[in-house]
């Protein structure tokens, strides 16, 4: 359940945050002006693969500040009209009237919620999608090199989001391939077979068969009822021109977390590509 914390507690809530990451943090504050504690704790993090995310507000920062965000690898946005501050990762968010300032800490009388992505399930994920719009019209001044090395074209994105975490699984399993991003999809060339191609652009996963059409509606006709019982949990579909097989989620599923919706995908994907060969289609 919700927490009501004091200026101590959202200050020490938002260190945890930083230290307790897996994936990402969202720092949303007008004003920055890290302690040498959260600058730390956030090169830390980003040493283990986490992806940083600031967008401030109000005004430019200062020489110092900007020179320290730069160093520390962060993706760092602007949005002048910002006034709210949230600290979040994929587990928890803090809202409140705390910014990431030095002197907030020290001086000033603060309040704040933290909330659990479990416990306060609705509550986070309101929480989480306001995050994602303000990034998203904001101006971005700098890019990670974590978000670089998965294509410069990547979709902005503050906190975790099912779009770059698929994406960092696909990279992870299938490391013989590369996968880039399209206007709205990912796709990757020469998918296990060459002429084989695997795309975001239908459902979780699309995979374009190199087989002429006749061969896949014969295919389909054969072997549908097997896929579906074997891919029961999601939705599947090989239909006209049968050249290409698509997964989509359940409409029954729900997840807890992100993490969670990524595993169960990448099985999906693996039943299906198991599927695949077993009739020879790839």
């Amino acid at each position: 359940m919700a927490k009501f914390l004091t200026t101590r507690g959202i200050a020490l809530g938002i260190e945890e945050l930083i230290e307790n990451a897996d994936h990402h943090i969202s720092l949303i504050t007008p004003f920055v002006q890290l302690s040498t504690t959260y600058y730390d704790r956030l090169k830390d993090a980003i040493k283990r693969g986490v992806i940083v995310t600031f967008v401030h507000g109000k005004c430019e920062l200062n020489n110092t500040e900007n020179e320290l965000l730069k160093n520390l690898d962060c993706n760092l946005s602007f949005k002048s009209n910002l006034h709210g501050k949230c600290y979040a990762n994929e587990k928890v968010a803090i809202v409140t009237s705390f910014n990431l300032y030095s002197y907030s800490e020290a001086h000033n009388e603060e309040m704040g919620v933290g909330l659990d992505c479990v416990e306060d399930e609705e509550a986070y994920k309101e929480c989480v999608k306001n995050i994602n719009f303000l990034y998203k019209n904001s101006t971005v001044k700098q890019v990670a090199s974590l978000i670089k090395d998965t294509g410069e074209q990547i979709r902005k994105s503050a906190l975790t989001t099912f779009e770059t975490e698929w994406l960092r699984c696909l990279k992870t399993s299938f490391t013989n391939y590369e996968f880039t991003q399209g206007e709205k999809f990912w796709y990757g060339k020469d998918f296990i077979k060459k002429g084989v191609e695997f795309t975001t652009e239908n459902g979780f996963a699309t995979i374009r068969l190199n087989i002429p059409w006749e061969v896949g509606e014969k295919l389909s006709k054969e072997h549908y009822s097997t896929f579906l019982s074997v891919l029961s949990s999601y939705r599947f579909y090989w239909s006209s021109p049968y050249t290409k097989v698509s997964l989509y989620h359940s409409k029954h599923f729900k997840f807890n977390n992100t993490m969670e919706e990524i595993k169960y995908c990448a099985t999906g994907v693996t039943k299906l590509l198991s599927c695949l060969k077993s009739i020879n289609a790839i």
